[in-house]
């Protein structure tokens, strides 16, 4: 699935630079992946809007897909510091590092999935947090059922209260990272032909 091209914001002024990417005097490419289906982005064109009226803003991109795994593709020489590989199911990945292209090459993509640990991360602070509500709901009962006894001295459970807190922020703590971890992706570069041939199949599917 390819992402959607991202624009500027009607009304808001922004100024994108374009980035050829098909050139017919390129450099030959062709592109690999350790799973099937990974498709390369690379960027098109960028813009800063901002809203005077609120004073925000922010930076829009727009990815033009290069090909889908295993391909060939002829692309600029030089430096691009902004890729995106796209799997199946909307799935996405920034690569965060550059990528330098001196000559034809083979290019290899990775993606690794981080939904494991968005999932241990989400389901740890869901629980924390529940179980910190808990005991503090059961420190507030306990000090009414006390306070209502006149036999029983009426007083907070410091250390009730002290673990139900605790239990309450480290749940929450782990509870916003979970929703920002990313997954990662990543290009190696390698001397063209390194990676040996696509294959009879491949070649099929790298020819369309």
């Amino acid at each position: 699935a390819e992402p959607e091209a991202v624009g500027v914001a009607d009304g808001a002024s922004s100024e994108g630079r374009a980035l050829e990417l098909h050139l017919a005097d390129g450099v030959p490419v062709r592109i690999f992946s350790d799973e099937s289906r990974l498709t390369l982005h690379a960027l098109e064109s960028f813009g800063v809007a901002a809203s005077s009226r609120y004073g925000a803003g922010g930076v829009f991109y727009t990815w033009r897909p290069v090909c889908t795994t295993p391909c060939e593709a002829n692309l600029a020489p030089g430096v691009y510091p902004r890729l995106l590989i796209a799997g199946e199911r909307g799935r996405s990945a920034l690569v965060r590092h550059d990528v330098r292209l001196d000559g034809p090459s083979d290019l290899l993509l990775h993606y690794e999935s981080r939904r494991k640990v968005r999932a241990v991360l989400l389901s740890l602070g869901v629980t924390l947090s529940a179980a910190g509500l808990a005991t503090l709901m059961g420190a507030a009962f306990r000090i009414r059922a006390r306070c209502d006894d006149p036999a029983l001295s009426c007083g907070l459970n410091w250390g009730a209260f002290g673990s139900g807190v605790a239990m309450l922020f480290a749940g929450i703590g782990l509870t916003f990272p979970g929703f920002s971890v990313r997954d990662r992706g990543e290009i190696t570069v390698h001397p063209f032909g390194a990676l040996g041939s696509f294959g009879p199949e491949r070649e099929d599917d790298a020819m369309h």
